[in-house]
């Protein structure tokens, strides 16, 4: 695919994020990627810095109680933290979560609504605060909050030299194994 609307494949299902301030597009795309798929999860809003999304119906069983489960809790707050961090990442970058803290307060009741907030963004990290709300009829509850960090990575080929049907991928953060001498 070329031309403007064609959206460059970093592969596995994922596709750079767009202009920074084409918001409908960035809608579009967060709700596309694959981790938002996969969780079920709703895009309501993406902007500079911000992204608030739903979720009305688990992946996972639900706990004993009805709340929904901690691993789900967590994985919403990597997933919406990372799509609020991605409006700062330069062109041609991606991110990586480098750090995830998460307190859970109450148990998770179904539906929910997850906000994640740029903090602070420097050119190499940039750190987000997430908060998953229970979406009630009278008041909002604060069932988690979460602070992460995601490190800031260009791809290895920036998607606009990419020739056509070619992938490009984040260069990946290795360390070669050290032999016993």
């Amino acid at each position: 695919m070329t031309g403007a609307s064609a959206p460059e494949s970093l592969g596995g299902g994922h596709v750079v994020q767009p202009p920074y301030g084409d918001w409908d597009r960035w809608q579009r795309w967060a709700a596309e990627q694959p981790a938002s798929l996969g969780l079920g999860l709703t895009v309501q809003e993406i902007e500079d810095g911000c992204a608030i999304c739903g979720l009305t119906e688990s992946v996972l069983p639900l706990n004993p109680n009805g709340a929904a489960h901690g691993g789900l809790v967590a994985a919403l707050t990597d997933q919406v933290g990372a799509l609020a961090t991605a409006t700062r990442a330069p062109a041609g970058h991606g991110i990586v979560t480098v750090n995830l803290s998460l307190d859970y307060l109450r148990p998770a009741m179904l539906p929910l609504r997850v906000e994640g907030h740029v903090l602070r963004s420097t050119r190499s990290v940039i750190f987000t605060r997430i908060d998953v709300l229970h979406d009630g009829r009278r008041h909002d509850q604060l069932c988690a909050t979460a602070t992460g960090s995601w490190l800031v990575r260009p791809y290895s080929t920036p998607p606009a030299e990419a020739p056509d049907g070619a992938v490009a991928t984040v260069t990946p953060v290795t360390s070669e194994p050290k032999g016993n001498s």
